[in-house]
């Protein structure tokens, strides 16, 4: 996007890594770039390159501007006094997004999506099985790691060991389940078992 074309108290679609991020322009640096808050998290971040505007999602509105207050002259105390309201403060508008978006777009920690995907599974999952459907279904992708689902495993077997009520259980090596699940069962000591 030309940089021209960039105003501050818009709202943009951002490309920030592998991910669009809306966003809204809250100040244009004098050495170059703008800093921008996200629509979804709050944070506030720089953004140096025009390039990864994506495209405009709405422009500000011309408002006019907010009317000063008359200051209230000196009088001879009164027995009841009135206090002046200030008006309201002139707001950008917010972005018409349903809160279901909002929910939708909420990033999902690894552990988090391992128990959504449980949630739908009719049987036990193993790591590798629950990355791949975690994928499939946009709830987590792997930042570049090597071994996603060693990594899943692990923390599964922390939370579990760690947690006085873990969301996940153990039904046979390498596989898991929702604690609560009825149709999976637990496999005592499944550390100690040989492998087949």
């Amino acid at each position: 996007m030309n940089a021209s074309l960039i105003k501050v108290g818009n709202s943009y679609l951002v490309k920030i890594g592998k991910n669009e991020v809306k966003v809204r322009v809250v100040k244009e640096k004098p050495d170059g770039g703008w800093m921008v808050n996200s629509l979804a998290g709050g944070s506030t971040f720089l953004v140096k390159d025009s390039g990864r505007f994506l495209r405009c999602l709405e422009t500000l509105p011309v408002t006019a501007k907010t009317p000063a207050i008359a200051p209230v002259p000196a009088q001879a105390p009164a027995v009841a006094t009135v206090p002046v309201q200030p008006p309201a403060p002139v707001s950008v508008p917010a972005l018409q997004i349903p809160v279901s978006a909002l929910a939708s777009t909420r990033k999902l920690t690894m552990l988090d999506a391992a128990a959504e995907v449980l949630k739908s599974a009719s049987q036990p999952m193993s790591s590798k099985e629950m990355i791949s459907a975690m994928e499939e279904a946009n709830l987590w992708k792997s930042p570049a790691g090597k071994t996603p689902a060693n990594t899943l495993g692990a923390a599964i077997n922390r939370e579990i060991a760690g947690k006085e009520n873990p969301r996940f259980k153990k039904t046979e090596k390498g596989k898991f389940a929702l604690a609560g699940d009825p149709h999976a069962n637990t496999v005592p000591n499944v550390e100690n078992q040989p492998e087949s």
